[in-house]
């Protein structure tokens, strides 16, 4: 077995959360596999890290980017900044990564929508603002972030997301009735994913390839 590192550090976003994680891997690898341990670090300082926002900087409603896009098949147009559906704080730009992933058909579309509603459900539980770090993505996209042919995210149907002040655990926790799947991811431990599909919990551990 051999440790994916670049995995390990491809959702870092330079917050309190994450320094954390990050010590908590270094300390499994050095009871586990300390065989690994100055690989771990000397990738560490040496992976050029992604230039994205914190948590605690996360953009707000009025700040996602403008603009529209066609249903594909149809001459309908859905705006970046409008609710995914009635009464949903949900905005077409959070599904789409402020217009980068734009749906490939409709019934990708149809999925967006199914999973915003009941992922309103939820945040109207917790009461209060979930941050999306990834909703929809293109295969070929995902294919390379994930290593994985078969995607929720791909169909638009999976979410993740955080809420600040609350780990991954509490928020499980309090989302069990979710209906679909829930899971966690333990080096990222205040990232929460969501999706619509079967019944299904799981905690990812950190990222080990064959």
């Amino acid at each position: 077995m051999e440790i994916n590192l670049r995995h390990a550090f491809r959702s870092y976003r330079n917050v309190e959360h994450q320094h954390q994680a990050i010590d908590q891997l270094g300390q499994w690898l050095q009871e586990n596999q300390p065989e690994l341990l100055e690989q771990f670090y000397q990738t560490w300082w040496s992976v050029p890290l992604p230039q994205v926002k914190s948590p605690e900087k996360s953009q707000s409603p009025s700040e996602h980017q403008s603009g529209s896009f066609h249903i594909p098949g149809t001459t309908e147009e859905i705006y970046l900044d409008a609710p995914i559906a009635p009464g949903c704080s949900f905005t077409w730009a959070d599904a789409t990564a402020n217009g980068d992933r734009i749906p490939q058909t409709a019934e990708i579309i149809s999925n967006i929508i199914a999973l915003a509603e009941q992922l309103q459900i939820a945040k109207n539980q917790i009461n209060q603002p979930f941050h999306i770090a990834s909703w929809y993505y293109q295969q070929h996209i995902d294919l390379a972030r994930t290593g994985q042919q078969i995607s929720h995210h791909v169909a638009g149907d999976s979410v993740d997301f955080w809420v600040d002040g609350y780990a991954s655990k509490q928020l499980a926790e309090l989302l069990d009735w979710w209906p679909g799947g829930l899971g966690t991811y333990l080096y990222v431990p205040y990232l929460i994913n969501l999706d619509i599909g079967s019944y299904r919990r799981w905690q990812a551990g950190y990222p080990l390839g064959a």
